[in-house]
């Protein structure tokens, strides 16, 4: 069997070969194999990270839009999607098997503009999308964000975000109706910036010895 360094083939040792045949149950090639492992974590996310690594726990870092989605998978349980075949259960929450959740740029409050451009929209919409309401207190915010809302801490064991008051995609002042929409329910601690160049993307790409602090150490800097 033939694994792929730049252009030139390499033979995988006999070894590496059986445990492929071990836990997959066929001789693959080190693309095939990438190719299952990453199709199985789409499917069954933390569980299947979990089986493969063997380890107790899993940290997740996400950032915008991953945010909430990694939150809604985390606590699992029933949702609506009107435009994918409706009803759908998640299952049990993972709570457990999070170490520790960093969220970054999120919008868990909604957004602003999406206020603007109204809940009929599949980015803004009033069931699944990031429509704030039409008051303080989440009311008559999207019923996604209802949901992911009711209940705090769900999200592992340490819970963080990392957010900015310039971040061009969360609004000014990462502010929706009063509160900063990037910040988790019953988090353990946040860092923010309040200055370029951290954005909605460098948020991300600049703050990788804070994300390893919050994993590692579980404080916030």
């Amino acid at each position: 069997m033939l694994g792929q360094r730049g252009r030139e083939p390499v033979e995988l040792p006999p070894s590496v070969r059986a445990s492929i045949r071990r836990v997959f149950g066929a001789d693959l090639t080190p693309d095939e194999v990438a190719a299952r492992i990453l199709a199985d974590v789409r499917q069954r996310g933390d569980e299947a990270v979990l089986e493969y690594t063997g380890a107790d726990h899993v940290n997740v870092v996400s950032h915008s839009m991953g945010v909430t989605l990694s939150r809604k998978a985390i606590k699992g349980g029933m949702g609506w999607d009107g435009l994918a075949g409706g009803y759908y259960d998640l299952g049990r929450p993972l709570t457990d098997k999070v170490d520790t959740f960093v969220g970054i740029a999120g919008a868990n409050q909604g957004l602003a503009s999406c206020f603007k451009a109204g809940p009929t929209n599949p980015t803004s919409g009033i069931t699944n999308g990031f429509y704030p309401g039409i008051a303080p207190g989440g009311i008559g915010q999207s019923w996604f964000l209802q949901n992911l809302n009711t209940g705090d801490h769900f999200e592992g064991n340490h819970v963080f975000s990392i957010w900015s008051t310039v971040d061009e995609i969360c609004g000014p002042g990462n502010l929706v109706f009063g509160a900063h929409t990037s910040e988790i329910p019953g988090q353990d601690g946040e860092k923010v910036f309040k200055r370029y160049p951290y954005g909605h993307f460098n948020l991300k790409d600049r703050t990788a010895a804070i994300q390893f602090d919050m994993i590692t150490k579980h404080r916030a800097g």
